[in-house]
């Protein structure tokens, strides 16, 4: 794990909290959580001369296997909705916290995303919304 990124979960208090940026839950293994470029994606960082990107103001850290990947899914399929989600982590790094109201708006538009995509297969038939993307607080909470 980079130096950045330990410093980032203890900055932001993620192993407390429990959950990550976008409101995934996080176990004691911080070697599942990953920094995830929000700002200026790593290919344009090298472009740039910003070598590869990891700066504290450049990153949020995410669930690997779960939010990270998802998040990617969704830029991949829902651009609008990839950057709405990108909107809500900024605040959240502007305001230096994990914010629960950030999270609440985040799970809206990953419900929207899932509302219109929960159907949608790769071109080798998989879904592309995998069963472990639900496992976010605000959906465990809505589910009991």
């Amino acid at each position: 794990m980079r130096d950045i990124t330990k410093e980032m979960i203890c900055y932001y208090k993620l192993k407390k909290l429990g959950i990550d940026f976008m409101g995934y839950y996080i176990t004691k293994n911080k070697c599942e959580l990953s920094f995830h470029h929000f700002l200026i994606p790593k290919f344009e960082c090298k472009l740039n001369d910003l070598g590869e990107g990891y700066y504290i103001w450049n990153g949020v850290i995410l669930r690997q296997k779960t939010a990270h990947e998802y998040i990617h899914i969704i830029e991949r399929y829902d651009l609008d909705r990839f950057d709405s989600i990108t909107s809500e982590l900024l605040d959240q790094k502007i305001k230096e916290y994990i914010d629960i109201d950030n999270i609440r708006r985040i799970n809206d538009i990953l419900e929207s995303f899932e509302r219109e995509y929960i159907n949608k297969t790769t071109n080798e038939g998989h879904y592309i919304i995998q069963e472990r993307y639900f496992n976010r607080t605000l959906k465990k909470k809505m589910l009991k």
